[in-house]
């Protein structure tokens, strides 16, 4: 990054105000060239650049877009959610309940 911290802490519009134009344009082309720089940071992920999948953050991993993929798009094909293509886990709706006894001894 060309500007840190301190730097843009200092930058208001009064201080902006009091800049010659030549000035104005090379604190544009830093700032420019910093914004560019943090979109291009944000943007990497294990897919487009030298980090290990391992070190991707864990809400990115399964549901990951490529570039240029559709954020709208349904992930399972369009399926509403609580539609499956297998079989749900668990006992299916209507089948009898099986469950185990427990025999008191009597008092």
């Amino acid at each position: 990054m060309l500007l840190n911290r301190s730097d843009l802490e200092q930058m208001d519009e009064a201080h902006l105000r009091r800049l010659s134009p030549e000035q104005l344009l090379a604190v544009n082309a830093r700032l420019l060239q910093d914004v560019k720089e943090s979109h291009d940071r944000l943007n990497q992920n294990a897919r487009n650049s030298s980090v290990p999948p391992s070190r991707q953050p864990a809400y990115l991993e399964s549901g990951a877009l490529a570039p240029g993929e559709d954020p709208k798009a349904k992930p399972d094909g369009g399926k509403e959610d609580g539609e499956a293509d297998e079989r749900r886990a668990g006992k299916p709706e209507g089948a009898p309940e099986y469950g185990r006894m427990q025999i008191l001894p009597p008092h």
